[in-house]
């Protein structure tokens, strides 16, 4: 019955990774896989309005890997409007 649910993942914070392929490979073994469940079990069910909102609250600078100003939302849904 929640209107609203919220996961945190924390541990984010990669200075040094250079080329992203530490993130990408954190993203694929702690969210991809059961974002993948969930979106097929709550986002594909057609009696179901469930949205899905990825956020991060820093971006990195190049070269360095530092902290830059910016923060970056993915909406997945089916309701949603791209553009």
């Amino acid at each position: 019955g929640a209107n609203v649910c919220v996961a945190v993942n924390g541990g984010w914070d990669t200075h040094g990774d250079r080329d992203g392929s530490g993130v990408r490979g954190m993203m694929n073994q702690r969210i991809l896989p059961a974002l993948k469940v969930f979106i097929n079990r709550m986002v594909a069910d057609p009696n179901r309005n469930v949205n899905v909102v990825i956020l991060g609250d820093f971006s990195r600078s190049l070269p360095g890997s530092d902290h830059a100003a910016g923060v970056s939302a993915t909406v997945i849904g089916k309701n949603v409007r791209v553009g």
